[in-house]
């Protein structure tokens, strides 16, 4: 799996609850209070931050370029705490998003004119981001 091993940028910091209001750019988000989508954020960011292996992320932020040995003299803690994986940047954000919507099916059931969805338990892509830093999908 190559994508996930390439240098590091200054995109590459956790994201925060304002890149959710981007990533939704729904009108309806103008109507909705900050503290339900910053709920939402704060949810989905601590959910998928508690699944991520330590080691792993360790392993791929050295793999992006970043200084993890703390005797190095190149070590820089602020710049290791604050890098986080553009997939897992994509994956709390998806989360996120779903998380936000979910209000509109409480009893798990989105519907559409005549047409209703069940809404899925997991999202297949939000594993698949969290693959490279996660020991044990959960």
């Amino acid at each position: 799996m190559a994508w996930p091993h390439r240098p590091a940028t200054t995109d590459d910091v956790w994201p925060e609850a304002e890149d959710l209001f981007r990533w939704i750019r729904e009108e309806s988000v103008a109507a909705t209070s900050d503290s339900i989508v910053g709920d939402a954020f704060r949810t989905a960011d601590q959910l998928l931050r508690s699944r991520i292996s330590p080691d792993l992320l360790t392993q791929r932020a050295t793999e992006a370029g970043i200084e993890t040995d703390p005797d190095a003299a190149a070590f820089d803690a602020a710049t290791l705490e604050a890098w986080c994986p553009a997939y897992v940047r994509q994956a709390i954000l998806i989360r996120a998003a779903a998380i936000y919507t979910r209000r509109d099916s409480t009893n798990g059931t989105i519907a559409f004119a005549e047409f209703a969805v069940r809404v899925a338990k997991r999202d297949p892509d939000v594993d698949e981001l969290m693959r490279p830093v996660v020991s044990v999908l959960v």
